[in-house]
């Protein structure tokens, strides 16, 4: 548990360093990562450019 908890700080570390994004986004986004999501549904820019291909834009996902 704790390796994996180590593990998880790193990567929001690099990915709040990398990205610009705010810590509980890169936690946020590190957690989905770690734990194999197929999908991160967000309307933020910055972290839709730091999840790469698990980023859904939930305004873009619903037909009128």
């Amino acid at each position: 548990m704790v390796n994996h908890q180590c593990t998880l700080i790193a990567r929001a570390l690099n990915l709040r360093v990398k990205h610009k994004i705010k810590t509980p986004d890169a936690l946020h986004l590190a957690t989905a990562i770690e734990n194999g999501c197929t999908e991160f549904w967000t309307n933020d820019n910055r972290l839709k450019e730091a999840a790469n291909s698990l980023a859904v834009n939930i305004f873009q996902t619903a037909n009128p």
